[in-house]
C-alpha cells in the first residue's frame, strides 16, 4: 500500500479542484479512494486511525465485518458500471471494536470510486457501554436476589428468636408449664369472658404437702423432680381447654372456663386420688405425695380475679386444715 504522504496526494488529486481536499483531511469523516476491486489507494487521516487497528490489511473489504463484505461489493460494482453514487451503512473495524457508518460511494474518473463514511454508532463505545450497563445491572440483580434472601433468612432468625423469647418470657424454667404472669392473664382473660357471657368459671389453687420438709430431708434436687413430676402429671389430666401454670413456689393455679364448682370439684377429687397412688420417683427411694386443692366459682358483678383468687386461696387453706390430700370449696 503506499504511505500516508503517497496516499494524501492521491485524494487531494481527485479532491482538490472542488476546494475540499483540506477539509476531509482534518475530519472524523472517512475519506478513501478504491480501485474497481475496493483495494485501498488513497485517505485521509481518519481512516489512518483504521489502518493502525488492521494492520496488514490493503482493502476496504478487509476492514469490514463479515456480514459487510457482500453489501458493500454489490454496491461498489453497482456504482462503477452506473456511475450512480449508492449510500449504504456498513460496520468497520476500530479501535476499540467496531463502529457503524453511513456511507457514500461515487464513481470518479479513471476507474476510481470515493468511499466517504460518517461513524454512527460504536460498539466499541455506545454499545460496549451499553453492555457494560447491562452487565452492570444484572450484577445489581443478583446482589439484590442475595441481599433480599439474606435478609428474609435473617427475618426468619428473628421471629424465631422473638418467639423464642415471647415463649421463655411467659414460661416457668422448671415445670415449663406457663409461669405467674401467663396464667393469671388466661385467668383475666377468662373473668372478662366470663362477666361479659355468663359462661361460668371455676378455679382450682393447688399446693404440693409438706413440701417443706421433702425440701429439708430429701434436698432441693429432690424438691425440684418432685415439682416437675406433680407438674407433668396435671398438665397431662386436666382436660381442654382448661389450662394449668405454676403460681409460685410449689402453688399451681388451674383455670377452668365453663365449668361449674362441682365439675371442678370432680376433677380436684380425681387429682387427689390420683397423685396419692403414684410416687415420684426421685433418688434411691420413691417419694409419696399428696397435694391439697381450694376452689373457687366466679360470682359475676360481685367477683372480680383478686376476689376469685383470694377465695381459692382460702379454700386451699381449709383443704390442708381439714387433713391435706383433699380439696375444699367456698363459695362466699
Amino acid at each position: 500500500m503506499p504511505t500516508q504522504s503517497e496516499a494524501s496526494k492521491q485524494l487531494k488529486a481527485q479532491l482538490d479542484g472542488n476546494g475540499l481536499g483540506f477539509f476531509l483531511d482534518n475530519i472524523r469523516t472517512l475519506a478513501i479512494v478504491l480501485d474497481p476491486q475496493g483495494a485501498v489507494i488513497g485517505w485521509n487521516a481518519a481512516f489512518e486511525v483504521l489502518r493502525n487497528a488492521c494492520q496488514g490489511a490493503s482493502s476496504l473489504p478487509e476492514f469490514l465485518s463479515a456480514g459487510a463484505r457482500p453489501e458493500f461489493m454489490g454496491s461498489l460494482r453497482d456504482v462503477m458500471e452506473s456511475g450512480t453514487p449508492a449510500r449504504v451503512q456498513l460496520e468497520l473495524a476500530a479501535p476499540a471494536g467496531r463502529s457503524r457508518y453511513d456511507c457514500f460511494l461515487v464513481a470518479r474518473p479513471n476507474d476510481r470510486l470515493l468511499f466517504i463514511g460518517e461513524p454512527v454508532a460504536s460498539d466499541g463505545q455506545g454499545d460496549s457501554h451499553l453492555r457494560a450497563l447491562v452487565e452492570e445491572l444484572e450484577r445489581l440483580k443478583v446482589e439484590l436476589s442475595e441481599t433480599k434472601q439474606a435478609l428474609d433468612a435473617k427475618k426468619q432468625e428473628l421471629q424465631a428468636v422473638l418467639v423464642q423469647a415471647d415463649e421463655v418470657s411467659h414460661t416457668d424454667a422448671l415445670t415449663f408449664l406457663p409461669n405467674r404472669r401467663s396464667i393469671i392473664a388466661s385467668l383475666q382473660h377468662e373473668v372478662n369472658r366470663s362477666e361479659r357471657y355468663g359462661f361460668p368459671l371455676s378455679i382450682s389453687m393447688i399446693d404440693i404437702d409438706n413440701f417443706k420438709e421433702i425440701n429439708d430431708t430429701r434436698g432441693h434436687t429432690i424438691g425440684d423432680q418432685v415439682i416437675r413430676f406433680i407438674a407433668s402429671e396435671m398438665r397431662d389430666r386436666i382436660r381442654q381447654p382448661d389450662e394449668i401454670g405454676r403460681y409460685g413456689g410449689d402453688e399451681f393455679l388451674v383455670v377452668l372456663p365453663n365449668t361449674t364448682e362441682n365439675a371442678a370439684g370432680e376433677q380436684a377429687n380425681r387429682l387427689c386420688k390420683q397423685i396419692l397412688a403414684t410416687p415420684v420417683q426421685a433418688g434411691k427411694e420413691p417419694v409419696r405425695v399428696t397435694v391439697s386443692i381450694g376452689i373457687a366459682q366466679y360470682r359475676p358483678k360481685e367477683d372480680d380475679w383478686h376476689t376469685l383468687l383470694e377465695r381459692a386461696d382460702k379454700a386451699l387453706y381449709q383443704a390442708k386444715h381439714n387433713g391435706r390430700g383433699r380439696w375444699a370449696l367456698v363459695k362466699g
